[in-house]
């Protein structure tokens, strides 16, 4: 039984891809290890849909967040890593975005054993780099440039990004795995009409994932300035401070009996949720490359729930051409409402809509689909001709 060890810098509570990719592993008989961060609410060990997931307590954890001491946390956490890697003997090092690509590399030397880049995102072109030092920035460039040649096989969630990592680094063109969820049988349902006593006959928009910049989730909320009272908004999604900034937003516009903030919910709940709403939403700023190349989960989670979506300019030409929603300018709150509106008074185009995005969900856009395509990139892998170890 082959041991693959996936390397994550996060607590492993709500990542998805990785999640979904360990279980898929799991069940074709790999034995999978998930190295992630501890913090105060997660356990140090634990097994999850036959896998296993170790968390490292970073002694070094109480550092201030700031870049100089920053460095030292994560020197820490390739050292753990790594000691975890070596100790389970791992045959596969499989590491998630570009930070944690560097711990699997030097597993994957010490072990001599195969090398996978999984790259969530456009790492050079993250929302975040925009707060970084330039020199931050570059680092992290060239980092990449090297390690991209030197392992065995990447993974990465779009077409898009694939085509921009081979043209960048001239590379054979990444493996896509797409984040879909599983295909279920997901019926429409009343969570959210429940859950915030709204009337039988209101029309329920939903915007669901983290709250920050460049989302358009400020957009979202001065738009139903301009829709009729019978439409609700739902916020849904965990507490930060942008969600603070939101909600002042909303007792500024004088929303607070049209716009309702509800929690995050687990990852495997979601598609019921937004299968609770009459519309989805996805409105990022399409400045941001790693946005405008990637393929939203919102996007897949909307086609598995059944519930027709309202895009901007990112995902717009495979949402038309689909037929899964339509678009808006998504910098204008008035041609959103109208987005929204011609929407859901039309109801020939509004079952139409409905309609694709769940027959696509069925036939094409689901895990079941990309988890047969993961399961013979690994079996592939292992008849690779470019033996372990080697430059």
């Amino acid at each position: 039984m082959l041991q693959v060890a996936m390397f994550v810098i996060n607590n492993f509570t709500n990542d998805a891809r990785v999640h979904r990719e360990a279980a898929t592993l799991a069940d074709s008989g790999y034995r999978v290890t998930v190295i992630a961060l501890k913090d105060g609410n997660t356990p140090a060990e634990e097994t999850v849909d036959n896998f296993y997931v170790r968390r490292i307590n970073l002694l070094t954890r109480s550092l201030p967040r700031v870049p100089g001491f920053q460095i030292f946390k994560y020197l820490e956490f390739i050292i753990c890593s790594v000691f975890l890697a070596v100790r389970i003997r791992a045959d596969i090092c499989h590491g998630h975005d570009l930070n944690a690509l560097v711990p699997a590399f030097v597993a994957a030397r010490v072990l001599k054993a195969y090398l996978i880049y999984d790259t969530h995102e456009l790492a050079t072109g993250q929302n975040t780099q925009r707060r970084r030092i330039w020199g931050e920035m570059s680092l992290w460039h060239y980092m990449e440039r090297w390690l991209i040649k030197r392992v065995h096989l990447v993974l990465t969630v779009s077409p898009g990004i694939a085509d921009e990592l081979a043209g960048m680094y001239g590379i054979d063109r990444p493996q896509v795995i797409m984040n879909c969820p599983p295909y279920e049988n997901v019926t429409r349902n009343n969570l959210l009409r429940e859950f915030f006593n709204f009337n039988k006959k209101d029309v329920i928009v939903i915007y669901h994932g983290v709250f920050g910049p460049n989302r358009g989730i400020e957009v979202l909320v001065e738009s139903f300035v301009h829709i009729p009272k019978g439409y609700k908004l739902v916020l849904m999604g965990p507490d930060n401070s942008f969600k603070g900034f939101i909600k002042n937003t909303v007792r500024n516009l004088n929303l607070l009996d049209r716009v309702f903030f509800h929690p995050a919910v687990p990852v495997k709940d979601v598609v019921k949720y937004v299968a609770s709403a009459d519309v989805g939403t996805f409105l990022s700023n399409p400045q941001i490359k790693s946005q405008q190349l990637g393929l939203p989960n919102k996007l897949f989670e909307c086609m598995a729930a059944g519930t027709p979506i309202v895009v901007g300019t990112i995902c717009r030409e495979l949402v038309l051409q689909l037929g899964v929603g339509v678009a808006c300018d998504q910098n204008s709150p008035v041609s959103l409402a109208e987005a929204i509106q011609r929407l859901t008074t039309d109801s020939n185009l509004y079952h139409r809509v409905q309609q694709s995005a769940r027959e696509y969900a069925r036939s094409e856009y689901n895990w079941q689909a990309q988890g047969r395509k993961l399961r013979a990139l690994y079996e592939m892998l292992q008849h690779e001709s470019r033996r372990p170890g080697i430059s």
